[in-house]
Order: structure tokens, then sequence, then C-alpha cells
């Protein structure tokens, strides 16, 4: 199995290529903020280039992103939200492991306000 992850950061966009032969190529180029995509498609084309495979014979590719991560946590882009169903309110702070207990039922959470802009 051809496998490539690939993560879109704010400044690089970094790839990586393993198969079931043990073989590992790393590639990194800069992000294109303008549209990311172009970045990621750059940095494929040249692995299987490098590699003289053809893009139908990569199996799966993993793609991670830290440009949207940088962009909410800098309060950068556009307005977001959260919107969650009935009984999942407390996913942030099970997801920030910030509850004592995490997964009590029973617990009482202190919820934090919102930051609205």
């Amino acid at each position: 199995m051809k496998r490539m992850g690939v993560d879109v950061g704010g400044t690089f966009t970094d790839f990586i290529y393993v198969d079931d032969a043990g073989k590992i190529e790393v590639y990194k180029t800069s992000t294109t903020p303008e549209n990311p995509s172009i970045g990621m498609m750059e940095g494929i084309n040249a692995i299987c280039d490098k590699l003289n495979l053809p893009h139908d014979a990569i199996d799966e590719i993993f793609h991670g992103t830290t440009i949207a991560k940088n962009m909410v946590l800098e309060h950068k882009g556009a307005r977001a939200g959260m919107i969650t169903t009935k009984g999942f309110r407390d996913i942030i702070h099970i997801a920030r492991h910030k509850r004592p207990t995490n997964f009590s039922i029973v617990e009482d959470i202190p919820w934090q306000n919102a930051h609205v802009r």
C-alpha cells in the first residue's frame, strides 16, 4: 500500500510518502495562502515525479492542516462558530481535557463564556 501524508501549515506544506517496502520520501514546499491546494498538488506531483509513480498508484492520502487552526487561534479569516447537538456542549472541555474527571456525567462543569468579536 502506498500512502502519503500532507500537512498544510502557515509557511510550509510538508509531505511524507511511505510504502509497504519501507520506502520513505519527504518533501517540503511553500504554502500558497491564496489557494492552499496549489502548494499541496505541487508537493504530490514532486514526490510522484521523483519516484516515477503515477498519481493513481497512491492508495491513501492523509490530509491535515495547521493553517485552519492558526486562523482560529489568531482570530484571522472569516467569523466562525461551533454548533453542537443536544448533549454535546462539553465537547470542547473534553477535547482540551479541562474536566477534572473526563466523561463524568454527574460533574458540574464551570462553563466558560464564549469569545465574541
